[in-house]
């Protein structure tokens, strides 16, 4: 698999969880400017990762592992703290 497609693919995974995180916000009735930018800010992370893989050229982007890891890291510690977060 390239490493662009894991790359986008994390992004995107990334921004879905950003977005379920204002989702609960919202329906917890936490309505407010920072969980509405958390909603706007995650559809354009998925659409911005979604543009990515389907218009770019693999050839003509490397990403290093070291980028890789930093964002495979990222969402990993996203998705620990939104559990934690909203753990009963």
């Amino acid at each position: 698999m390239e490493r662009l497609s894991i790359y986008n693919g994390l992004f995107a995974i990334i921004g879905i969880l950003f977005g379920l995180n204002a989702l609960a916000l919202f329906v917890t009735g936490e309505w407010g400017l920072p969980a509405l930018l958390v909603a706007v800010g995650s559809v354009v992370m998925i659409t911005g990762a979604v543009n990515e893989l389907v218009s770019t050229d693999p050839p003509a982007l490397e990403i290093s592992s070291t980028e890789l890891l930093v964002v495979f890291v990222g969402g990993c510690m996203i998705l620990i703290g939104t559990v934690l977060e909203f753990r009963v």
